[in-house]
């Protein structure tokens, strides 16, 4: 009895150890939110400037490449001038439709009165008008719109982040390499452990931005042709959801073809918009990205249901497209440990772990 007694109070005490650190972590995240949501998304911004760098650095002029501060300073350049393009559509746009949500609502009345001449059944028609009412379609807009103006107010930090992030760049490798005077397993371990990181992250991010932008200027075609309301807008916001695997793409296509069918007054408008985006996103999502992408982080489907649910729950829309590299990081550095290893095994998609 002794023996069981000294052999489970170590797991007990390791097991307690671990809740109390994760409960930690936790709180953290919750309580620094708007402290640690403009650093992470710095983070993203740096990591897709230091890659233009290295496509930059492949130009040449006169047989010549370009200085690394060139490319750093012009990379920097294009992600800001790309940013503020951005900035300035979805806001102008996103008051568009504040503006014409009167005129959205008097055309959806107008379908909601069609539909009642069709469907004798006033019960239903009264619960509907009033659950529409209840939304307050206006007020949901101007909320957006507060989100955005919040959103944008906060750029200023990741402004800031980002520079010091550029600036210490380059001092990077040195404080790795003064931590580690002697080059020793440990040290070849950690930096194996950074390489796949990096490597892994990469590959992920530059696959799944192609995957967007090709979807994006697909779909954008398809919303022109059906001559809907500002197609950069939800061309922009398909991109950016298809970050969110499974529910992402759901919702990208729902409010285009909702528009569609406030715009013309027709529920046909939001099947055609509905069907024809998910369409693409279908073929995209089976064919194009897997290709892309490969494994890229090699996740289970669950562990990514899981990371969506978490990350959603306490970042909302940043935490869902950061939450698939957080968790391939994590998996690739728990495979790097033997102590840690059953944990990249079970959120690896089928076991196998490097």
């Amino acid at each position: 009895m002794g023996q069981y007694i000294d052999v489970v109070k170590p797991k007990v005490a390791k097991a307690a150890m671990w809740s109390i650190i994760i409960s930690f972590i936790v709180i953290t995240l919750i309580y620094l939110e708007s402290l640690l949501k403009p650093f992470f998304i710095a983070f993203f911004l740096w990591f897709l400037i230091k890659e233009l760098k290295a496509l930059l650095r492949k130009i040449k002029i006169k047989g010549k490449k370009l200085p690394h501060y060139a490319t750093a300073i012009l990379a920097f350049t294009i992600i800001i001038l790309f940013l503020a393009f951005l900035f300035e559509i979805i806001s102008s746009n996103i008051g568009n439709i504040a503006d014409n949500m009167p005129d959205y609502e008097s055309k959806f009345d107008t379908f909601l009165d069609q539909i009642s001449q069709s469907i004798n059944s006033p019960n239903l028609m009264d619960n509907l008008e009033n659950w529409i009412k209840d939304m307050n379609l206006a007020s949901m807009a101007g909320s957006v719109a507060n989100t955005l103006s919040s959103f944008i107010g906060n750029s200023i930090i990741v402004l800031i982040y980002l520079i010091f992030m550029l600036l210490e760049e380059y001092v990077f490798e040195k404080k790795v390499n003064k931590l580690f005077p002697v080059k020793d397993e440990k040290f070849d371990k950690i930096k194996s452990t950074l390489t796949s990181v990096n490597d892994s992250v990469k590959k992920y991010f530059i696959s799944k931005t192609i995957a967007s932008i090709i979807l994006a200027i697909c779909c954008f075609v398809i919303l022109l042709l059906f001559d809907l309301d500002y197609p950069a807008l939800w061309a922009f916001l398909i991109f950016l959801l298809n970050y969110i695997p499974y529910v992402g793409s759901f919702f990208a296509t729902l409010f285009p073809s909702l528009l569609a069918m406030l715009q013309f007054g027709d529920a046909t408008y939001f099947l055609y918009v509905f069907g024809s985006i998910m369409l693409v996103q279908t073929i995209m999502a089976n064919v194009v990205e897997p290709k892309l992408m490969g494994k890229s982080l090699n996740l289970s489907p669950l562990t990514v249901l899981f990371a969506l649910a978490f990350w959603g729950y306490l970042w909302g829309i940043i935490g869902m497209i950061l939450a698939i590299p957080i968790m391939g990081t994590l998996a690739i550095i728990f495979a790097k440990f033997p102590e840690s290893r059953y944990l990249a095994i079970a959120l690896s998609e089928n076991g196998e772990i490097e």
